[in-house]
């Protein structure tokens, strides 16, 4: 291999050697390549972080009469109810037991889904601030907070849930009025059914949604979902994203 390259003509060297200089200079006139700078992170707005702290302060304590008010008044009926149901018969005792069942689910979903600055704020409020890394993980924790709360309250005071409780409470006087035949229990227990279930949605802490939607953000889609049955039907079903 050698003895080949030796014998090239010199014009030939000569020029593989021209082609390949300009190259090799060009290799070390360029520049070192300059590493690309990460950007900075992102800064905290702390007076907005302290104004959405002020919004969280001011509905702990509705959200905490909310709370042990709804649950005790679950209480109070389950209470009553087991009452009517030991020293009644007939129409009233099945009444009775519907009831107590009905506040049942009510008072467990108080008592383990309460409304997340119940038991939220406090460790939050009491979290230290002397240093900037204390403030930034405060002010995270209070935006993290504030949205868990705004969506709570958003589900909560939105039209499905107004649409779960009317369904929930036409079940229950379906089954009254024509599984037991009791017609003017079924439609008492619809009425009141129905008028608990509005007034725990409006006694509900409201604070967050209302400074949530005053910036025009919504937290809240719905949309139409299709699905094929195993029958060979069709049908749709809402989804909602909080």
């Amino acid at each position: 291999m050698v003895r080949g390259i030796s014998r090239l003509p010199a014009k030939l060297l000569f020029v593989v050697a021209l082609l390949l200089w300009p190259a090799a200079a060009r290799a070390e006139d360029a520049p070192a390549a300059q590493p690309v700078a990460s950007p900075p992170p992102p800064t905290l707005d702390f007076a907005e972080t302290e104004h959405l702290a002020s919004i969280l302060a001011g509905e702990f304590g509705r959200s905490r009469l909310w709370y042990y008010g709804w649950a005790g008044f679950y209480g109070t009926v389950i209470a009553a109810e087991l009452v009517i149901n030991a020293t009644s018969t007939g129409g009233a005792q099945l009444v009775a037991r519907v009831n107590i069942a009905t506040s049942l689910v009510g008072l467990f979903q108080t008592l383990i889904v309460p409304p997340p600055i119940v038991y939220g704020w406090e460790p939050v409020e009491k979290m230290p601030q002397g240093t900037p890394e204390q403030q930034a993980a405060r002010a995270a924790a209070v935006r993290t907070l504030f949205e868990q709360e705004a969506r709570n309250e958003i589900f909560y005071h939105s039209v499905l849930n107004h649409i779960v409780g009317l369904a929930a409470n036409a079940g229950v006087c379906a089954f009254i009025y024509w599984g037991q035949h009791q017609g003017g229990r079924a439609l008492l227990n619809l009425f009141g059914g129905s008028l608990v279930w509005e007034a725990n949605i409006f006694t509900y802490p409201n604070a967050a949604m209302r400074a949530v939607e005053a910036k025009g953000v919504s937290m809240l889609q719905l949309r139409v979902v299709p699905f094929a049955l195993p029958t060979g039907g069709a049908g749709a079903a809402v989804v909602g994203t909080f």
